[in-house]
């Protein structure tokens, strides 16, 4: 039964292997590994005996126990994500979604407050005129006017210098502001009240963005609660396989 439930991984690095499908084996994992305990504990004579055996009853209850624990998990934290993340994304894609939204923070708020930073001037040095061989000056290009800043946005352009900005590049949100819901909810209320209504709508396009932003740190940290546990249980359970065909070669010597 040990040695079945341990397959479990390498049937799951060899997903073309036609040995049923992953469904039948995973069940397969759980009901066996759950009734290996009456059936060790029978072996045993319901007795621990020397340090090899004590030591095999305790990583037999811890990895039981971390099973049991993420099998717990998976049924019911799929569910709680489906209900407080709205845009669900795929795991591996979230670094990514992340940078387009602060890229779209950022587009949002220069559309109304004019560039953030101003772009950096480049020093050329201007032409010898008295070197033949030195290319002429290029006639001056007329730049399009750049849209100002919209009356009334500073407050806008301010609260996201000072809170928004930190918000979508922080790796964890932690203490920020914005990362309890009611917080968020309460500043960008107060910051509606104060602009025109011109801003109305990009004041909620950032509101909208942060939301996103927020529920993207609820699913990494429910992904890690999901898969936290394998890191406890997987590698105990290859120490257990390990210790149990020891066990089983010593007994044959002794």
């Amino acid at each position: 039964m040990i040695l079945f439930c341990g397959l479990l991984g390498v049937r799951k690095k060899v997903p073309t292997w036609r040995l049923g499908n992953a469904a039948f084996w995973l069940r397969a994992h759980i009901w066996l590994g759950v009734l290996s305990v009456p059936m060790i504990l029978f072996h045993a004579g319901f007795a621990v005996g020397g340090a090899l055996t004590q030591a095999l009853m305790i990583l037999l209850a811890i990895v039981v126990a971390s099973g049991i624990h993420g099998l717990v998990l998976q049924q019911f934290l799929p569910r709680l994500m489906t209900n407080q993340v709205e845009t669900e994304t795929t795991y591996e894609q979230i670094p990514h979604v992340l940078e387009q939204l602060r890229a779209e923070a950022i587009e949002v708020v220069e559309s109304v407050c004019g560039p953030l930073q101003a772009p950096p001037e480049e020093s050329v040095a201007p032409p010898d005129p008295s070197d033949p061989s030195a290319p002429a000056k290029p006639a001056a290009k007329s730049k399009g006017k750049t849209a100002g800043p919209v009356e009334g946005s500073g407050p806008l352009k301010d609260f996201y210098l000072r809170t928004i900005q930190d918000f979508m590049a922080a790796d964890r949100l932690g203490n920020q502001i914005l990362a309890t819901p009611a917080r968020a909810r309460a500043h960008f209320a107060h910051l509606r009240k104060i602009l025109p209504p011109a801003l109305q709508d990009p004041a909620g396009r950032l509101e909208e963005i942060c939301n996103e932003r927020l529920g993207m740190e609820t699913q990494i940290k429910l992904h890690h609660w999901l898969h936290g546990w394998l890191f406890l249980h997987a590698p105990l359970s290859g120490v257990l396989i390990l210790l149990t065909v020891v066990h089983a070669l010593m007994s044959f010597k002794f």
